[in-house]
């Protein structure tokens, strides 16, 4: 059985992500300190005003852990965000 997200109202279900700056001239990325932390959104609900796929900084103290079929997320209101994150074409090239 697979189950379906629906948040409610400003709900919003985000994913940790971790993105390494640090690239070797062949093209492969190492991990090191100089990693950048944040979370995506994977699932809005219906009043929230970001959308799937959007970057954001997270009051981790205000989120709640949730597992859905192996998936771990975060569950956190929308005004309970500290920063959205945009991505520019510098980032996307920079390595």
């Amino acid at each position: 059985m697979t189950h379906k997200i629906n948040p409610t109202d400003t709900y919003l279900f985000i994913v940790e992500k971790t993105e390494s700056r640090s690239k070797t001239s062949s093209g492969l990325y190492l991990g090191n300190k100089e990693e950048t932390k944040y979370f995506e959104v994977a699932v809005a609900g219906p009043a929230a005003t970001v959308a799937p796929g959007t970057r954001v900084v997270a009051n981790v103290k205000k989120t709640l852990a949730a597992n859905v079929e192996g998936s771990k997320y975060f569950v956190t209101k929308q005004e309970d965000l500290l920063a959205v994150l945009e991505v520019t074409d510098e980032d996307s090239t920079q390595g």
